[in-house]
C-alpha cells in the first residue's frame, strides 16, 4: 500500500534528482485524479496514528 519508494536514493538505483522528479510527477498525477495504492483498494478514509510528543 506504499504509493513512493524513496529507498531507491539507498539502494543506489537512482539519484536524489531523479527521484525528486518522480515524486513531483506522482503529486502531480495524483491532484490531477490518480488513484493511491489505497484508493485502489477500496479504503476512502486514513487515521494517522503518533505515539509520543508531538512539537
Amino acid at each position: 500500500w506504499i504509493d513512493f519508494n524513496a529507498g531507491v536514493v539507498a539502494d543506489g538505483e537512482k539519484t536524489l534528482d531523479e527521484t525528486a522528479d518522480d515524486l513531483f510527477r506522482l503529486v502531480l498525477e495524483t491532484a490531477n485524479g490518480r488513484k493511491t495504492r489505497s484508493e485502489e483498494q477500496g479504503y476512502r478514509e486514513i487515521s494517522i496514528f503518533k505515539d509520543g510528543v508531538t512539537l
